[in-house]
């Protein structure tokens, strides 16, 4: 008579935590559960009040304005020299 060979959790052959059949696949959702699926949604409908938005032309001009070293640039940091800023960069982004 043949010994019949059963799958143990530490065999190959059998998965090691397969879920009952029948069962939802971890991380879905139940049906007739309480719980949306997916992630909690934010809403902004109630601000009053308008963002301010930053002047994206003008910050991209300056920035490619030091870069060059122009003379726009060096207006700019010799006013803000004159002004009491020590914050300014004195170098030029290709010096």
């Amino acid at each position: 008579m043949a010994a019949s060979r059963t799958a143990s959790a530490d065999s190959p052959d059998s998965p090691a935590s397969a879920p009952p059949a029948g069962s939802p696949a971890p991380g879905s959702p139940v049906p007739g559960s309480p719980v949306a699926a997916g992630p909690r949604r934010v809403s902004f409908a109630r601000i009053q009040e308008p963002l301010e938005v930053p002047y994206l032309l003008g910050l991209q001009t300056e920035s490619f304005d030091w870069l060059l070293g122009n003379e726009k640039w060096k207006a700019r940091v010799e006013a803000a020299r004159q002004a009491g800023r020590k914050d300014v960069p004195t170098q030029s982004g290709l010096e």
